[in-house]
């Protein structure tokens, strides 16, 4: 079956539009590896994920740290303090 040229720039124009979309996740570090990769759980989630995530250079997360993921790296890290 063929489609029609407005049918594939609108099927064109849908995947650009996808591809520009920016997944963004939120978790607490849960624990750390001997190497210092931060074990996540992400809200809303009772495990933790069994994925180790890569990191930006500048970010040192430490346990019960909150992180932020964009695509699946961590990029942000808010640290919790005991008041």
């Amino acid at each position: 079956m063929m489609v029609s040229t407005d049918e594939y720039w609108q099927n064109e124009r849908e995947k650009a539009l996808q591809k520009q979309q920016i997944n963004i996740k939120y978790a607490r570090v849960t624990a750390l590896t001997e190497a210092g990769h931060p074990i996540i759980r992400f809200d809303g989630e009772t495990l933790a994920s069994q994925k180790l995530y890569p990191m930006m250079g500048h970010v040192v997360p430490q346990v019960n740290d909150r992180v932020r993921l964009i695509d699946d790296i961590i990029d942000g890290v808010w640290r919790i303090s005991n008041i």
